[in-house]
Formats: structure tokens, sequence, C-alpha cells
């Protein structure tokens, strides 16, 4: 987990120079992000349920073994196809994260799970805080291919550590069928909305006139959302028909409508996608208002913007440990609505427009509190769900979050588009966010994560909180 988030930071401060390399606009460099979270939020839901019918240790190195493949080639890609391919084959690795929480729930003692999903959920921070410093500098000083091949040495290492030391899991039906038609369509539906989602506005949005041109049978940048659309709704009838006649004639669907009908399940899947949403938000938003030029913003180089997520990872890890060790005592659902205030009042100190040493501690805040959401969630999922169907259901919670994520750059783009004010800057004069449109953003992500905070009271508790010695039952 933390070698996966690692990478990804460190690949973030590189767009730039690998749209120099390349020879593509900043927007289509974007891809090399957003295909990477296409390709993951197709495939985790698949190895998920693979991971409950073969074994989750013997998927987790599938898995790394696709993840190292894919880095070498995207690290030796001769061209931007190549890279973009690569890339989405890469986002296996967000599978990662839910087969090791599922494979912690039958590993360690009950009493030990909450800590170890919290010690998972600051892993995130974790990655990032050493990642992105690393990222800025070997980019910098050694071009964006060899921020791979620093980390490709550790992937093998890694491919062997899952391989050889990781036991496998207790809960596995090898003799299970699989719903393989199912699986194709459940990956294309998904991997298409979060094409939609996460490149409609630079793409643009679907229009009529954008609809009328596919009947040309042309088909551009400038319509492709629209037929991204279109076939998201044209195959999602027959995916949920024909998941529902696997169910009925006693097959096993990939797409679990008995997972989505328990409470805690879908719950911990809503306020997950809020809190990744809110995050989102407000960091892409962040990134904006750090690398605007003085006044509009604080005039920082890529750099130093990627550097000022080193106090969000120092949150995180922070809020990590505060989880693991208070969850036993807290439970769940108290622990995740401490996090949901937690990181709304960070994001509601953020929208007071802060000078920039105090961006860094509230950034610190928020970290905290997100961490704490992330970090418990989890426990919703896996103390509620038939053991046999733990990877399919920490598979399908990995999803939403990665959902969550990618609303966040298109909402943030269309507040920060919306509301403009003109700066003069010396002689010239730039048309740019205004100042209320980094309010609205980080209001709006404070309150994504208070309707989160509601939505927790409708959870029902799922960790016994221990009471002191010598504290008896009324009964």
């Amino acid at each position: 987990m933390l070698l996966t988030g690692y990478i990804e930071a460190m690949l973030t401060p590189s767009l730039l120079s690998m749209s120099k390399d390349f020879g593509v606009t900043y927007s289509e460099i974007a891809l090399v992000l957003s295909l990477y979270v296409v390709g993951g939020v197709a495939m985790t839901p698949v190895f998920g349920k693979l991971g409950d019918l073969y074994g989750k240790k013997k998927i987790i190195s599938v898995v790394l073994v696709i993840y190292t493949i894919a880095a070498i080639s995207a690290s030796l890609s001769a061209n931007f196809s190549m890279l973009l391919l690569s890339r989405a084959f890469q986002g296996s690795g967000l599978a990662i994260f839910p087969l090791g929480s599922a494979l912690a729930r039958e590993e360690f003692p009950k009493e030990l799970i909450p800590k170890v999903q919290a010690i998972f959920g600051s892993l995130f921070g974790a990655s990032f805080a050493i990642g992105l410093p690393i990222g800025s500098y070997v980019s910098n000083s050694l071009g964006w291919r060899f921020t791979y091949f620093t980390a490709i040495p550790l992937l093998i290492v890694a491919v062997i550590f899952a391989i050889f030391i990781i036991r496998e899991s207790r809960y596995k039906r090898p003799n299970a069928s699989i719903d393989y038609i199912g699986a194709v369509l459940l990956s294309a539906l998904l991997g298409m909305f979060v094409l939609f989602i996460s490149e409609g506005s630079s793409w643009g949005w679907p229009t009529l006139s954008s609809m009328a041109t596919l009947f040309t049978g042309l088909i551009t940048t400038s319509n492709l959302t629209s037929l991204l659309i279109v076939l998201i709704i044209i195959l999602f009838p027959p995916l949920v028909t024909y998941e529902k006649r696997q169910l009925r004639n006693g097959l096993e669907p990939i797409l679990s409508f008995k997972l989505l009908s328990n409470r805690n399940v879908i719950l911990a899947y809503a306020i997950g996608l809020i809190a990744e949403f809110g995050l989102f938000l407000a960091t892409i938003t962040l990134t904006y208002r750090l690398e605007y030029p003085a006044p509009a913003g604080f005039g920082k180089d890529i750099f130093a913007a990627g550097l000022t997520v080193t106090p969000f990872a120092i949150g995180s890890v922070f809020g990590g440990v505060l989880a693991s060790v208070l969850i036993n005592k807290t439970g769940a659902r108290r622990m995740t609505l401490a996090g949901t205030i937690v990181a709304a009042s960070g994001f509601l100190l953020e929208a007071m427009i802060p000078e920039y040493t105090l961006l860094w501690v509230y950034s610190i805040v928020c970290g905290i509190g997100i961490v704490m959401v992330l970090g418990t969630l989890s426990n919703f999922v896996i103390f509620s769900v038939d053991p046999k169907d733990m990877g399919m259901a920490t598979g399908m919670q990995g999803t939403f979050y990665d959902v969550g994520s990618s609303l966040g750059s298109p909402v943030a783009a269309a507040v920060l588009t919306t509301f403009t004010t003109t700066y003069v800057i010396g002689s010239f004069s730039f048309k740019l966010a205004s100042h209320a449109a980094f309010v609205y953003v980080f209001v709006l992500a404070a309150i994504a994560l208070l309707i989160g905070g509601i939505l927790v009271f409708l959870t029902r508790e799922v960790l016994i909180r221990k009471k002191p010695v010598g504290v008896r039952n009324k009964e």
C-alpha cells in the first residue's frame, strides 16, 4: 500500500515535464492521472471477487505483478499512447488496499482489526509525505522516467514478498463460478463513468449539438463525453437485468445487490465517497491557489506547491495513529463522526483564505480528520458482511472512494471558472478565479463532510466498546 501510494505521489510533480516530452497539452497529460483511476475503478471490484474465490494473497500477488510490469512499461514508453495504456493497467494497484483490508480481517483477532485499518489509513498520508519531495527532486534533477526507476526495484521486492511471505486467506471458494459477462459490463460502465466525470471539464460536457454529431459517425474530443454518456445509458439496464437473473438462478453476480442492501455497507460506501470528494475538491483548489500569481494566489512554483501536501500527510499519519489508539474505546461511529467534524473544521479554516503559514497548520487539521474517517469506515464493511464476500465488499468500497475523488476535479474546475475576476499584474491583466471562488469551494468541501457526519448517525455500531474495570451492566 505504501509503495503504490509513493509511486503515484512521485509522479504528480512530473506531469509538466511529461507533457513537454511527448508534445501534448496539459489537459491531455491529465489523462495520465485519470486513466490510472479509470483502470482501478474498472478492475478493483473484479479483483476483489477473484480474491474471494481463489484467495486474497494470490490475487494481491497477481495485482502486484501487473502493476510492476505496467510501471516498467510506463517508464520506457516511447510514445504517449503507450504511456496511457501502461497507466490504465497501473490502475490495478488501487485493488491492493481493499484486498489488504480484507486479508487483515482474517489474519488478526477482532480487537486488533480496527487498529490495523486505522494504520492502513495513515499509509495514504505517509506515502505522499515520502513520495512528493523525492518525486519533485528526482523529476527536476534527472527527469520523470527516473521517478519510476527509483521505485521499480522496490516493486520487484514487493512481488517476492507477496508471493513468499504473505499467508493465504482462509476463506476461498475455487469451485465457484465467475460472472465473466457481469465483470466485463461492470468494468466497462465504471471505467466510462469515471472517464466522463474526470475529463468532462477539459473535453466539454454533453450538449444537444454534440449529441447530434454522433449520428454523423465522427468521434472527436468535442463529442466524446456525449458518446460515453450514451453508452452508459445503453449498457446499464442490461447489466442490472443480467445480474438479477444470475442471483435468481442461485449464481454469484459480480454486482452484489445483497451487499448494497446492507445498511452499514451502503452508508460506509456513501460516506467514503463524500469524504474523498471533499478531499480532492479542496486539494485541487488549493493547488490552483498556490500556483496562481499574487495577488490572486501565492505565486509558488510546482515544487513548492507539491510540498504543501506535506502538512496534510503529517496530519494523515497522526490521524491514523490517533484512531488506532482510540477506536476500541470510542467505537467506529464516534470515531467516524469525530473525523467528519475535524475535517469540516479544517476546510472551513481554509475558507478564511489564510496566510501561507496558517495554511500549513489548517492542512494538518484536514489530514487528521480525513484519515479518522477513511481509516475507520472499513470496519463498518468488514464487520457487516459474510467473510466469503469480504474481497468483493472491500473492492466495491474502493470503487466508491475512487468515484468520489474523480468528482472533485470537475466540480472544483466548474466553481473556479464560474466565479472569476480580473487581476492587473504589472502591465498585464489576467482573468482568474476570485477569492470568493476559493471560499465557495472550501465551504462546499466542509458541507460535504458534515453531510457525511449526518449519515454516520444512520449506521449501526460494529465495535463493542470495552467497559472500564468495575463497571457493571444495569441488568
